[in-house]
């Protein structure tokens, strides 16, 4: 990886970390919807982090039922 695009990609996390951590923090904000930091050069991926502790505490109005869809490993 070029040197430039890794300090880039370290700039753009610690940016979003920023923001994120103000927007959790002071807001009542619930989500927010974020450009996926894999795909920076794919505007078209994005992800919705959710902040767990904000969200309503019965969870089955806003999230009315769970599925199975794989699993997700890291080794």
């Amino acid at each position: 990886m070029n040197v430039s695009i890794a300090r880039l990609e370290l700039s753009f996390l610690s940016i979003s970390l920023v923001y994120t951590y103000f927007i959790r923090n002071t807001t009542s904000t619930q989500a927010i919807v974020v450009p996926s930091i894999a795909f920076l050069d794919n505007l078209e991926q994005w992800y919705l982090v959710l902040f767990l502790e904000k969200l309503l505490p019965e969870t089955r109005k806003f999230l009315p039922a769970v599925k199975a869809d794989g699993f997700f490993q890291i080794s």
